[in-house]
Protein backbone atom coordinates (compact mmCIF):
# COMPACT_ATOMS: atom_id res chain seq x y z
CA UNK A 1 0.00 0.00 0.00
CA UNK A 2 3.05 2.54 1.00
CA UNK A 3 4.17 1.94 -3.18
CA UNK A 4 0.59 3.02 -4.42
CA UNK A 5 0.28 6.14 -1.52
CA UNK A 6 3.97 7.23 -2.67
CA UNK A 7 2.91 7.16 -6.20
CA UNK A 8 -0.15 8.87 -5.72
CA UNK A 9 1.37 11.70 -4.27
CA UNK A 10 4.19 12.17 -7.63
CA UNK A 11 6.66 10.41 -5.49
CA UNK A 12 8.96 8.02 -7.91
CA UNK A 13 9.24 4.51 -6.41
CA UNK A 14 12.30 2.53 -6.06
CA UNK A 15 11.63 -0.86 -5.76
CA UNK A 16 11.88 -4.37 -6.56
CA UNK A 17 9.47 -6.09 -9.09
CA UNK A 18 8.16 -8.66 -6.32
CA UNK A 19 4.31 -9.42 -5.96
CA UNK A 20 1.70 -7.22 -6.94
CA UNK A 21 4.50 -4.14 -7.23
CA UNK A 22 5.57 -5.82 -11.11
CA UNK A 23 1.42 -5.14 -11.82
CA UNK A 24 1.39 -1.59 -11.58
CA UNK A 25 5.38 -0.28 -11.46
CA UNK A 26 7.39 -0.23 -14.72
CA UNK A 27 10.90 1.06 -14.93
CA UNK A 28 11.47 4.36 -16.07
CA UNK A 29 7.79 4.93 -17.08
CA UNK A 30 6.14 5.38 -13.57
CA UNK A 31 9.39 4.03 -10.92
CA UNK A 32 12.58 2.93 -11.10
CA UNK A 33 12.59 -0.75 -10.84
CA UNK A 34 15.93 -2.28 -8.56
CA UNK A 35 17.85 -4.77 -11.14
CA UNK A 36 20.86 -4.50 -9.19
CA UNK A 37 22.88 -1.79 -7.32
CA UNK A 38 24.71 -0.32 -9.70
CA UNK A 39 21.60 -0.10 -12.22
CA UNK A 40 19.97 1.27 -9.91
CA UNK A 41 22.61 4.19 -8.92
CA UNK A 42 22.94 4.70 -12.28
CA UNK A 43 18.89 5.26 -12.79
CA UNK A 44 18.72 7.62 -9.71
CA UNK A 45 22.05 9.65 -11.17
CA UNK A 46 20.23 9.91 -14.42
CA UNK A 47 16.82 11.24 -12.84
CA UNK A 48 18.79 13.68 -10.58
CA UNK A 49 20.64 15.13 -14.08
CA UNK A 50 17.41 14.88 -16.07
CA UNK A 51 14.68 17.00 -13.62
CA UNK A 52 12.47 16.80 -17.22
CA UNK A 53 12.66 12.90 -17.10
CA UNK A 54 11.99 13.41 -13.48
CA UNK A 55 8.90 15.07 -13.72
CA UNK A 56 7.48 12.85 -16.36
CA UNK A 57 7.92 9.67 -14.46
CA UNK A 58 6.36 11.29 -11.09
CA UNK A 59 3.44 12.64 -13.09
CA UNK A 60 3.04 8.65 -14.90
CA UNK A 61 3.24 7.56 -11.18
CA UNK A 62 0.27 9.98 -10.16
CA UNK A 63 -1.89 9.03 -12.97
CA UNK A 64 -1.40 5.65 -12.95
CA UNK A 65 -3.61 5.89 -9.74
CA UNK A 66 -5.31 9.22 -11.28
CA UNK A 67 -9.46 7.36 -10.44
CA UNK A 68 -8.47 5.42 -7.39
CA UNK A 69 -9.22 7.36 -4.26
CA UNK A 70 -6.58 7.82 -1.71
CA UNK A 71 -6.29 4.47 0.95
CA UNK A 72 -7.06 6.83 3.89
CA UNK A 73 -10.24 8.32 2.21
CA UNK A 74 -11.34 5.25 2.08
CA UNK A 75 -10.38 4.37 5.80
CA UNK A 76 -12.31 7.85 6.88
CA UNK A 77 -15.15 7.38 4.82
CA UNK A 78 -16.04 3.20 5.50
CA UNK A 79 -15.29 4.41 9.73
CA UNK A 80 -17.65 6.74 9.53
CA UNK A 81 -20.01 4.98 7.78
CA UNK A 82 -19.70 1.84 10.83
CA UNK A 83 -20.02 4.56 13.16
CA UNK A 84 -23.05 6.04 11.82
CA UNK A 85 -25.09 2.58 11.09
CA UNK A 86 -24.46 1.62 15.26
CA UNK A 87 -25.58 4.89 16.74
Amino acid sequence: MSVVEAMQLGLIPVVTAVGEIANYCTDRINSLIIHDDAATVASIRDLLGNPNQARLISESAVDTWRNISFYRDDVVQRSRHILGSIS
